[in-house]
């Protein structure tokens, strides 16, 4: 669907953890009401962690979305014709800044390549044991490597500074403080959904952002969305959204503060559509 479609909506929907059953794949419900939005004028788009390259790779062909809100909102892109519409990155100044205060905090980082090569990242690990850590880089190959003495960073996309579950969320708090003119956002891990993960961007990248950039580039106001999410990094959107919904499977924080619907093993997400449809009419 394009902006000329004149769409009546727009449905905002987390991947993994959220529209992923926990194997990484779309359910036959999910898929079948996600396929049923293009007859009703609703935009279908993909608000998510992973790189654009990554998420390509993670959905396959035919997927049922329209755009992908990529690297928690640093880029954003059309699935139809595959093209990237909105970027941002980090500088030079704010790539060494956030380099010094990440270690003198003793956070073990990746730093991405800007976009669209920001599926790739070189790794700095202090030396203390650090299991998710090691498990990210196992899991990207050979998109990581160790920082080398050689590389020139002018731009990067982000950082990704993992934190072992024993300290807890205090470093967030201390990097933000350290960083109060770029956008540090906290995420749970994917792999052992303990340790936290937290990502540093430019200020103002967020879904929230990306979210509300995509509603004025459709002509779509933000009352006429729906947001559905799993974690921390969602948080900022279902705000932003008059009609938010997380799966059961979110932290207890966010499952008290927003409407509940079924685990992402038990189609929540087709559940929020039908629920949001039923409630504004949109079918």
């Amino acid at each position: 669907m394009t902006p000329s479609a004149s769409p009546k909506g727009i449905v905002f929907t987390d991947l993994d953890g959220t529209l992923f059953r926990s194997d990484r794949t779309l359910s036959v419900e999910n898929r079948s009401v996600l396929e049923k939005l293009p007859a009703q004028k609703i935009i279908r788009v993909v608000a998510t962690g992973r790189s654009f390259t990554s998420f390509l790779q993670a959905a396959g062909a035919d997927f049922p979305a329209d755009y992908v809100i990529f690297s928690t909102g640093a880029g954003v892109a059309s699935l139809s014709n595959r093209e990237i519409l909105k970027t941002a990155a980090l500088d030079r100044a704010a790539i060494f800044q956030t380099m010094d205060v990440l270690r003198r905090t003793k956070l073990d980082f990746m730093l991405h390549h800007p976009i669209p090569e920001n599926h790739r990242f070189s790794y700095e690990h202090n030396g203390e044991q650090n299991p998710d850590f090691m498990t990210r880089i196992k899991e990207h190959g050979d998109w990581g490597k160790p920082f080398s003495s050689d590389e020139s960073w002018e731009y990067a996309s982000q950082f990704v500074a993992i934190i072992p579950p024993w300290r807890g969320v205090e470093p967030v708090d201390t990097v933000r403080a350290s960083l109060s003119d770029m956008s540090v956002i906290r995420a749970t891990s994917p792999f052992d959904h303990q340790s936290t993960w937290m990502e540093i961007f430019p200020a103002q990248v967020s879904k929230s952002h990306a979210a509300g950039w995509l509603c004025a580039f459709l002509g779509v106001s933000p009352k006429q969305t729906m947001a559905i999410g799993n974690d921390y990094n969602d948080l900022d959107l279902l705000e932003m959204s008059p009609n938010p919904f997380v799966v059961a499977n979110a932290p207890m924080e966010l499952v008290h503060r927003f409407p509940k619907v079924p685990d992402n093993d038990h189609d929540g997400v087709a559940t929020a559509i039908s629920a949001w449809s039923n409630r504004s009419g949109a079918d």
